[in-house]
């Protein structure tokens, strides 16, 4: 496989009535509406949700230059027709060393269950084995947090363990559940 720069570029994904692009700072308040949604948060590790907008302001800019510094790359989920945000999903420890990375992703609860996040992980792990050259996708969700581990084990994600008590997450510290995806193990995978 040739190798690429990945960062020469933003990689803008059109996934039909979806768009997976960079995020912009005018994007700040929608992030502050989306991981403040009370059945966003209670999922959220208290050091990621944002405490204000201006907090929101700086978790966009935090993202969106990690392609800027060539760390990972950091998708805004949108509708294409609006260019509405609903969601985020992207890489982040991408070590191109060892060839791996942690995939993370957020949606408005009003937009889950339409199968959204099933098309855009599987175009971001397209992404990240075929462009990115991982090895290893790995991803970390609450032990009981059934729809994320239905949608990764879809996909192909085996689990590797529990990480107990490893966030605290709103005044607790529940387990966590720690998956894995190869390249040979992703149901989804174009080549």
């Amino acid at each position: 496989m040739k190798k690429q720069n990945i960062f020469a570029e933003f990689p803008t994904i059109e996934i039909g009535e979806i768009v997976l692009r960079e995020l912009s700072t005018s994007d700040y308040k929608r992030y502050y509406e989306i991981y403040t949604d009370p059945r966003v948060a209670m999922k959220l590790s208290d050091e990621d949700m944002p405490k204000s907008e201006r907090d929101a302001m700086l978790s966009v800019i935090y993202w969106r230059d990690l392609f800027h510094r060539s760390l990972s790359v950091f998708w805004g989920i949108t509708i294409k027709e609006t260019d509405f945000l609903i969601g985020t999903i992207g890489f982040f420890d991408y070590n191109v060393y060892s060839r791996k990375a942690e995939i993370c992703y957020d949606l408005d609860p009003n937009y889950w269950r339409r199968g959204i996040m099933k098309r855009a992980i599987i175009e971001v792990l397209n992404f990240g084995f075929n462009v990115m050259d991982l090895y290893r996708i790995s991803a970390k969700t609450l032990h009981d947090n059934q729809p994320s581990l239905n949608l990764l084990h879809d996909v192909g994600f085996q689990e590797e363990g529990v990480m107990r008590g490893y966030r605290l997450i709103r005044g607790g510290f529940p387990d966590i559940k720690m998956l894995s995806l190869l390249p040979h193990e992703f149901r989804h995978r174009r080549r």
